[in-house]
């Protein structure tokens, strides 16, 4: 369900997303009711539909049944109203589509114009009462609602409100139809974290300070001259006292792959949901420990969602997703001004089976040293 929205502590700014995909296959059943038949009694209205089905994703096909029961229709001579409808719906954008229908089975285009038209318009009009209508449909923002309003010069206004289902179909390239499965549920992608090698500790500590000893250079004694010096002049050098070489203890730390680590603390999330599981939970364990351990250290926390939905919503559940991240590592006792959170919705989205949007609805996360 693709936008950019960056969130410091709070805020959120949204980006526009470059080509949105809005005309996804879509079942479309719905319940509404006709307002007032030529009669005067209103009736309700069952509708099976499909929309952006097919010719480039822009046309669909829905059919409706009307009745209402304990009246007296005189134009059909029975206790009951009863017509059907099959027609075909274009979708012109996101939000708006056109269709027009007709009956079929009852009293409809399959039955001549006397059966259509009843015992009560037997005036031999060729095409009697032939149920038929137009109307528009507004899919409502962030909401799987349509809201389908029609008229006929015969029923008058009518009203019906349907619940839009995105179609799961994969695509196998030149694979059977049977053969291409559909997910009923969404299928949830968890990872394992990543096993981070530790460097190998190079132990310098020396437990006993090393002694340097320096032994006296031999000084030859200079020849003896009798005639200058009656008795010989030695000279003696004394040993310099060196002082013993300690190497002080030094130790290191071993050092972490952020990068590995910011991988393996990626968050994934079943279809529509933004609450942390368990599994996530244990997931953030070694970012918790580390950033405990690295003061120093900031976390961004990127949200993205899928495609299926709307552009706004989609925004918005990414950044749920990113907060709730955030929330959880101030709770384990990260300080919030060292993590940044931003939510790109459905922006950096990819693929069109189940398993490829369920990898997109994630938190990534990016981490600095300093």
């Amino acid at each position: 369900m693709c936008a950019f929205l960056s969130l410091t502590v709070g805020d959120v700014t949204a980006q526009s997303a470059s080509q949105p995909s809005w005309n996804v296959a879509s079942w479309e059943p719905g319940l509404g009711m006709v307002f007032r038949h030529q009669e005067k009694f209103s009736a309700a209205r069952l509708q099976l539909g499909t929309r952006n089905l097919f010719i480039k994703n822009r046309v669909g096909v829905y059919y409706i049944l009307e009745y209402r029961g304990g009246i007296q229709f005189q134009e059909d001579g029975t206790s009951f109203y009863f017509r059907d409808l099959l027609g075909l719906n274009y979708s012109v954008n996101k939000s708006f589509s056109v269709h027009g229908g007709m009956g079929v089975f009852r009293k409809g285009i399959l039955q001549s114009g006397i059966l259509r038209g009843g015992q009560y318009y037997y005036n031999n009009l060729q095409f009697g009462r032939l149920r038929k209508e137009i109307g528009i449909t507004y899919k409502i923002p962030q909401y799987p609602v349509s809201v389908d309003i029609c008229y006929s010069t015969w029923v008058g206004p009518t009203a019906t409100i349907g619940y839009v289902i995105p179609m799961n179909r994969k695509k196998l390239g030149n694979a059977p139809l049977k053969s291409i499965p559909v997910y009923d549920v969404p299928v949830i992608v968890e990872t394992k974290p990543e096993k981070v090698e530790q460097p190998a500790v190079i132990d310098t500590v020396v437990e006993q300070p090393v002694i340097v000893e320096t032994k006296p250079e031999k000084v030859e004694q200079p020849a003896v001259i009798d005639t200058v010096v009656e008795q010989p002049v030695y000279v003696e050098t004394k040993p310099e006292v060196v002082e013993p070489v300690v190497t002080p203890n030094v130790e290191t730390k071993p050092e972490v792959d952020l990068t590995a680590l910011a991988k393996q603390s990626t968050t994934y999330y079943p279809f529509n949901q933004a609450e942390l599981s368990d599994s996530n939970k244990e997931n953030l364990e070694a970012l918790v420990a580390y950033m405990k351990s690295n003061p120093k250290c900031k976390a961004t926390v990127y949200g993205n969602a899928d495609v299926l939905g709307s552009e706004s919503y989609n925004l918005t559940l990414s950044a749920n997703r990113a907060k709730n991240v955030k929330t959880y590592l101030v709770s384990q006792g990260i300080p919030a001004n060292r993590i940044k959170v931003v939510a790109y919705g459905e922006t950096k989205a990819k693929g069109e089976t189940e398993e490829e949007r369920a990898l997109n609805r994630c938190c990534e996360f990016s981490l600095s040293a300093q």
